[in-house]
């Protein structure tokens, strides 16, 4: 969905560095996908916060050490995003 040429530009406004599991050679529900971009971004695992609405993804996610939060609502989230922050 980055990619679609209709929101491509506005993400690319608001992040500096997408990454795509596809272009990782991985999926989300592989741990290592993870490790790869905090490698990447020069940072350790626990520095990055993944959202996500799907349980496995966060899972595998949380196993590399990243911090997560469980997409269900916007008021959730920002909830969420309050007691990290």
């Amino acid at each position: 969905i980055q990619s679609d040429p209709a929101i491509k530009p506005t993400l690319d406004n608001l992040f500096f560095k997408i990454f795509s599991a596809k272009d990782l050679g991985t999926t989300k529900q592989d741990p290592k996908g993870y490790l790869i971009i905090a490698e990447a971004l020069k940072t350790k695992p626990d520095n990055i916060l993944f959202i996500d609405d799907t349980l496995a993804n966060l899972e595998a996610a949380s196993k590399a050490g990243l911090q997560t939060i469980q997409f269900i609502s916007n008021k959730q989230l920002f909830e969420g995003l309050e007691k990290i922050l």
